[in-house]
């Protein structure tokens, strides 16, 4: 389809009288040609901006921004062959799938043959596979472990276990008033009128520690006997707290109590001391009651060094 030119045809001679047909030549052509110029513009205007263009016909634009600026590739899919040379996209929208062969990301090689160095503010990731490298000076994937310094590292808790045997104990009276079967590794009043002695075995547990149980093991076969055990907290002023408390069961034979509701369960060090004191209350004989051991359970979240 080709544009149809204005062709006027000159239909008199000179000096002769111009009558109505020879207008007629005129007109027809000027009025084809106006209607065929008007349909070329109305199907411009309609490929370009869209089947509900219309011209204003008054010389002001109907767009803010010219065509060239606001250029979009919408809903389409197109192939670019050859290099296409911006300066600046001011918004590249959503990109639903991109793939970056090269170019830089301020100043980031992308895709070079050698992978480049890159510093960020803040990085997530759900994965993360650190086969070399440094931290701060420390070597990442060595074949030998390296030295490192940290701020504060906080692990996830960990149960551990603290055991206390009758060998600990020591009669807080001063004298010696126990009998301890190396064989069975109990513990036992031999105190001649039967009457109640203490018991006492320092605890040393990790500082920041935290006590969650603490289980007492015996024997008893007299109702009226009784062991009790307790883990105790001591400051520098005299003043101490009970953590825990086991008290012997009621019926004859070994028995184990187990009290989890730990008082100022976490350990500090710097401030206090913690013992373990067992009180054997025998009835009539020295055999009634027998203290075997104690356990204390604790957590940690910082690594034992």
């Amino acid at each position: 389809m080709v544009l149809i030119p204005l062709e006027i045809k000159k239909e008199w001679t000179e000096g002769s009288t111009i009558v109505e047909a020879d207008w007629d030549n005129i007109r027809t052509p000027l009025l084809s040609f106006s209607v065929n110029t008007n349909n070329n513009f109305a199907q411009l205007g309609k490929d370009v901006f869209g089947s509900t263009y219309q011209w204003d016909n008054d010389g002001n634009p109907n767009r803010t921004t010219s065509l060239v600026d606001s250029l979009l590739f919408a809903d389409q899919n197109y192939t670019i062959t050859g290099e296409w040379t911006f300066t600046t996209i001011p918004d590249l929208g959503t990109v639903t799938t991109a793939d970056i062969n090269g170019g830089t990301v301020d100043g980031t090689v992308i895709g070079g043959g050698t992978p480049a160095a890159a510093t960020f503010t803040d990085l997530a990731a759900t994965t993360f596979d650190i086969n070399g490298g440094t931290i701060d000076g420390t070597t990442i994937g060595g074949a030998t472990p390296a030295a490192g310094t940290f701020t504060a590292l906080t692990v996830p808790a960990i149960t551990r276990y603290y055991s206390v045997s009758t060998a600990a104990f020591v009669c807080s009276t001063g004298v010696q008033e126990d009998d301890r079967n190396s064989t069975l590794g109990d513990l036992n009043n031999v105190n001649g009128s039967f009457a109640s002695r203490e018991f006492v075995a320092a605890v040393n547990l990790p500082n920041g520690a935290t006590v969650t149980s603490l289980k007492s093991y015996f024997y008893r076969d007299d109702a009226a006997s009784t062991i009790v055990c307790s883990l105790e907290r001591y400051a520098g002023d005299a003043t101490n707290v009970q953590m825990a408390l086991c008290t012997s069961a009621s019926t004859a034979g070994d028995h184990n109590v187990e009290d989890t509701t730990i008082t100022s369960g976490t350990i500090n060090n710097s401030a206090y001391s913690y013992n373990l004191v067992v009180t054997i209350d025998n009835n009539n004989a020295i055999t009634d009651a027998k203290f075997y051991m104690a356990v204390i359970t604790y957590t940690v979240t910082t690594p034992l060094i």
